[in-house]
């Protein structure tokens, strides 16, 4: 198995960058090749298979509708491993490019998702990508940048229908200046994160704990990373689809790779014990019934 390095400035990212073919996106094994990563994500289709462009999935569901119920064999539940869904509602939110501009490189929320997905896979973690893009399913629905939460409901639903999952999360990057974005802490700049929790969500409370143990766990170990949680009562971020839902700002526009790459560092661990208790706990009430 090819061990993933972290890079820890702009340019030791580009040097690994390029050993690769495209680091931050080798998330799947059946694309072989870098130019196959690449074309698969951001053209959308299978090149090696033109016809999955038409067969491309759009489904729309009501705001209010909720994913089906998952059963698995005994035998199924003995192979799942804790598992955690990714997806960015607004996934071309991005960082300050710094020294990767000159290769025509911006780095967005969803290079910090595969980043992050290298970290909780070494904490044992499976980690679930979306690699839809929102786009696609905004134009085939002619719908607004500002209606992305729909898309981003329906991809969710798919995958929640599909899969037994122990944590969601909606990763973003929010718009703040770099002094109120980034922390220094022992000597290394860090980009601040941020919880919001939808509070229109018939899952609130559940939700609500989730993030504030995480928070409280944070603050123990790195005092300032986290800027706390923000509760807005008149939304609901997709909250309402399960009672383990977060939503994680990560960073501002103006934080770099290396910032990022730092802070994936630091809540990796954290974040999959909490993934691990989440699904040994499921674990403990099935065999109890």
């Amino acid at each position: 198995m090819k061990t993933i390095h972290f890079a820890h400035s702009n340019e030791e990212f580009i040097k690994y960058l390029l050993e690769d073919a495209n680091h931050f996106k080798n998330y799947n094994n059946k694309l072989k090749k870098g130019i196959y990563k690449v074309g698969n994500f951001l053209i959308g289709f299978d090149v090696n298979e033109p016809t999955t462009l038409l067969e491309s999935e759009f489904f729309y569901k009501e705001k209010n509708s909720k994913p089906k119920q998952i059963t698995y064999t005994k035998e199924e539940k003995k192979e799942r491993k804790p598992t955690i869904y990714i997806y960015s509602t607004h996934q071309t939110e991005g960082y300050n490019a710094g020294s990767l501009k000159e290769f025509g490189i911006t780095p967005d929320v969803m290079m910090a998702s595969y980043l992050l997905k290298d970290r909780l896979e070494k904490e044992g973690i499976k980690v679930i990508i979306e690699e839809r893009k929102m786009s696609d399913y905004l134009k085939a629905y002619n719908l607004t940048y500002d209606l992305s939460y729909y898309a981003s409901r329906a991809y969710a639903e798919d995958i929640l229908s599909k899969n037994e999952i122990d944590l969601v999360m909606d990763l973003h990057r929010d718009a703040l200046t770099k002094d109120l974005s980034t922390i220094s802490i022992n000597n290394k700049n860090y980009a601040k994160i941020l919880f919001v929790v939808g509070g229109k969500s018939s899952y609130v409370n559940e939700n609500n704990a989730i993030v504030t143990n995480l928070h409280n766990k944070i603050q123990n170990t790195y005092k300032g990373l986290s800027r706390g949680i923000l509760k807005r009562d008149s939304s609901v971020y997709n909250q309402d689809l399960t009672n383990h839902s977060i939503l994680l700002e990560l960073g501002g526009n103006e934080n770099t790779v290396d910032e990022v790459m730092n802070t994936v560092e630091a809540i990796a661990p954290i974040l999959a014990n909490h993934i691990k208790e989440a699904y040994g706990s499921k674990n403990q009430t099935e065999n109890t019934k």
